[in-house]
C-alpha cells in the first residue's frame, strides 16, 4: 500500500512543480532542470506487540519524473534489534513476490510464538547491495489501559417494516494521560452477528465519521461517529470490501490524540461514541461487539497523520502539497509500533 501512496504522491506532486514552474512572463515559458535523484531506500515495517508474524515493505525511491515509481527491492536484509541484540532478521528467503512484502512468518506454519517486543529502543537496519543502509529507532508503546463503559440501546426505532434502528453508545477513558510524550490511539469496533438462516457467526467491521448522520438507511453499513475534537478520522487504513448485509461503505478508524490537551493529565477522560446499527431480526441478530484501542509509536501516528493528509488533498492538484512523515534516515518510509487492547461489548 505504502509503495502506492509514494508513487502517486510523486505524480502529484510533478503536475505540481510544472504548474509553479511554467508562468507567463513576457509569453517566455521557463523551464527548470531538477537534479538527477540518487535511489534510496524506502523501508516501511510496523510491529504489533503481541501478534503472530509482520510485514516489510522495501523498495527504492524514485524520481519526480519518473514514469514507473519505486521499485520493490527484493534482495534487503532488514534487521530489527535491542541492545545490539538481534530480535528479527528478514531476507531474500522471507519476500514474498506475489505480495512484494517481506514476511517474518512466510517460511513458517508456526503461529503459537507471539511477538513481543522488550522495552527502550528498537533499532531497525535494511541494507541491500545496490543501495546505502539506512536506519531507524522507535519503542514499542505500553498496551492501552482504557475505562469503556457500553451503554446499548439508548435509542430504539422499531417502526421501520422488517428492521430496527437502534442508536448505542460507548464511554472511553484513559485516566492517566502522560504529558511527557504525544499519545495516539487507533480506535476500531466490530460487530458481530448471528445469521439466523446458517447459524453461523459473521463479522463486520463498523465504518466511521466524525459527524452525526442525518438519517441511516437500511442499505448503509454500520458505523460510529464523534464530534469529539479529541478524535479524528483516519481513513488510511479503509480498505475493506466485505458486502456483509449489503453493506456499501468501507471500513475505517480513528484516531484519538491529545494534541490539543497535551498539559492536561486528566485530558483524554469521557470520549463519547455513538453507534448506529440496524437489526433485521428475520435475518441476522447482533450478539457482541469487540472495541479495539491500538497506542501507537510517535512516529507511527505522525505518519499516519500525514499521508491521511496527502490522500484528503490528493483530488484537488491546487491543493498544497504535504510531504509523508519519514522516521527512517533516507527520508523514505516509517518504523512504527503499536500496542493492541480489546473488549468485548455484550
Amino acid at each position: 500500500m505504502h509503495g502506492d501512496i509514494n508513487s502517486n504522491m510523486k505524480k502529484f506532486i510533478r503536475v505540481f512543480i510544472l504548474i509553479s514552474l511554467i508562468s507567463c512572463n513576457n509569453s517566455i515559458t521557463k523551464e527548470i532542470n531538477l537534479p538527477d535523484h540518487v535511489p534510496q531506500i524506502s523501508a516501511t515495517i510496523i510491529i504489533e506487540q503481541g501478534a503472530t508474524d509482520f510485514s516489510a515493505l522495501v523498495s527504492a525511491s524514485s524520481s519526480l519524473d519518473s514514469d514507473i515509481g519505486p521499485d520493490v527491492i527484493e534482495n534487503a536484509v532488514i534487521s530489527i534489534m535491542s541492545d545490539g541484540n538481534n530480535l528479527y532478521t528478514l531476507d531474500s528467503n522471507h519476500f514474498n513476490s506475489s505480495t512484494s512484502l517481506y514476511h517474518s512468518s512466510f517460511l513458517s506454519s508456526d503461529t503459537t510464538n507471539t511477538i513481543n517486543i522488550p522495552d527502550g529502543q528498537i533499532d531497525l537496519i535494511v541494507s541491500s547491495p545496490n543501495y546505502d543502509e539506512v536506519y531507524s529507532a522507535t519503542y514499542m508503546p505500553e498496551k492501552p489501559n482504557p475505562i469503556i463503559i457500553y451503554t446499548p440501546e439508548v435509542e430504539v426505532n422499531s417502526e421501520n417494516e422488517g428492521f430496527i434502528d437502534i442508536k448505542d453508545q460507548i464511554d472511553i477513558s484513559f485516566p492517566i494521560n502522560n504529558l511527557n510524550i504525544d499519545e495516539s490511539f487507533l480506535i476500531s469496533i466490530s460487530a458481530f452477528y448471528l445469521d439466523v438462516e446458517s447459524q453461523e457467526i459473521i463479522e463486520e467491521t463498523m465504518s466511521f465519521q466524525a459527524q452525526e448522520p442525518a438519517i441511516i438507511e437500511e442499505e448503509e453499513c454500520m458505523l460510529f461517529y464523534t464530534q469529539d475534537p479529541r478524535v479524528r478520522e483516519l481513513n488510511i487504513l479503509s480498505n475493506q470490501t466485505d458486502d456483509t448485509f449489503d453493506s456499501e461503505c468501507n471500513g475505517s478508524f480513528c484516531l484519538i490524540s491529545d494534541e490539543s490537551v497535551s498539559t492536561i493529565s486528566n485530558g483524554l477522560e469521557n470520549i463519547t461514541f455513538f453507534i448506529y446499527r440496524i437489526e433485521k431480526p428475520d435475518y441476522y441478530v447482533l450478539q457482541y461487539m469487540i472495541c479495539s484501542i491500538s497506542s501507537l509509536s510517535p512516529s507511527l501516528a505522525e505518519h499516519y497523520h500525514s499521508v491521511d493528509s496527502y490522500l484528503g488533498q490528493s483530488g484537488s492538484p491546487f491543493a498544497e502539497p504535504d510531504l509523508m512523515f519519514s522516521n527512517v534516515s533516507s527520508g523514505f518510509g516509517c518504523f512504527g509500533m503499536m500496542n493492541t487492547y480489546t473488549e468485548k461489548l455484550n
